[in-house]
């Protein structure tokens, strides 16, 4: 069990300053979080002001492309279909993190209760946004699109994995063949890019390979956006993995109780909120819940005022629909390990 024992009033001891405590506080790269909160507003109007509790549903609505016929001539009684409209009932995850604090414990510590606290505020965020990261990577795999109209000489499609491969031969192409078989797919414009992180050494050294380098390889990088992940793996057959959309491709809601934002305290108990530590999201929910505990065992003592902290904050996971059966806005690229 973890518990703040080791920084107890017992021995001389010193505290190691904040620089040399940053390595245990690094971060993992949250580039999806990135992408997906440039997507945020979905809907028209915001489906987050108006989702007044956890049991209403949120639905939104678009326009399915629509198929006309082209004939070969004119006529006096031309005839016509209507096209059609379509509704996407949006689901919503919770994720929750709890930290405590104790009074009596951090009497006799060299910490107080708020350097505590702010301590594993900071460790709850890391692992509220881990998660995260790895259900947005998730939802980037589960819709990937299963066609793609890329032409064959600069990879062959697998239909199986659906993954667009392309050889360790053609890594100086890498981005190149990317931007190409989107355009073959129809998207113009600005690519956004979640890669693992492993992904950078490709691009520093084509970008390191600039006009007055015998091999100017930097014509890979017009209309690019790139977001490293922690959350993104490779796996044995390939050395970068790249989920590809234009904008607006996929976006997230973030929505807390009414009760929270209002704020309300009801004996023990009270809801309000706070920032995300991280800056990802406006608003967290927090409930506090206050008690009377032992901590003896921690170095507190039986009598304890001690406070549990939940933050909380639910998630929708929104993509582009496209009405073609097995087509998404987000496509899958591989540069192959051999």
């Amino acid at each position: 069990m973890a518990t703040y024992l080791p920084s107890i009033l017992v021995d001389a001891i010193g505290l190691l300053t904040e620089q040399f405590q940053r390595h245990e506080r690094r971060k993992p790269f949250y580039g999806a979080h990135e992408l997906y909160l440039k997507g945020r507003e979905f809907s028209i109007p915001d489906l987050s002001a108006i989702r007044l509790s956890e049991n209403r549903t949120t639905t939104t609505k678009y326009l399915v492309k629509s198929t006309q016929t082209v004939g070969s001539a004119r006529s006096c009684s031309p005839t016509a279909s209507f096209g059609d409209s379509g509704t996407v009932d949006l689901s919503w995850t919770t994720y929750a993190v709890t930290v405590t604090t104790s009074d009596k414990m951090f009497r006799n510590n060299y910490y107080s209760q708020v350097q505590a606290l702010a301590n594993d505020l900071y460790y709850a965020f890391m692992e509220l946004h881990d998660d995260v990261e790895t259900a947005m990577v998730a939802h980037l795999e589960a819709n990937k699109t299963g066609v793609n109209s890329g032409s064959s000489w600069m990879g062959t499609f697998d239909t199986t994995n659906d993954i667009f491969p392309i050889t360790l031969a053609n890594v100086a192409n890498y981005f190149n063949y990317i931007r190409t078989v989107m355009r073959e797919n129809k998207y113009k414009n600005n690519l956004n890019l979640v890669q693992n992180v492993a992904a950078k050494a490709i691009m520093d050294y084509q970008g390191a390979q600039g006009p007055g380098n015998s091999t100017n390889l930097q014509y890979n990088y017009p209309n690019m956006s790139f977001y490293e992940s922690s959350s993104v793996t490779s796996g044995s057959d390939y050395n970068i993995i790249s989920y590809v959309g234009e904008d607006s491709a996929v976006g997230v809601l973030d929505w807390i109780p009414g009760i929270n934002r209002d704020g309300k305290l009801k004996g023990e108990h009270e809801w309000t909120t706070m920032s995300d530590m991280f800056g990802f999201f406006p608003e967290i929910s927090v409930f506090k819940k206050t008690a009377c505990s032992d901590t003896s065992l921690t170095g507190g003592a039986t009598q304890d005022p001690t406070e549990i902290w939940e933050l909380s904050v639910d998630l929708s996971l929104v993509k582009a629909p496209i009405s073609t059966a097995t087509e998404e806005a987000i496509y899958k690229f591989g540069l192959q390990s051999s």
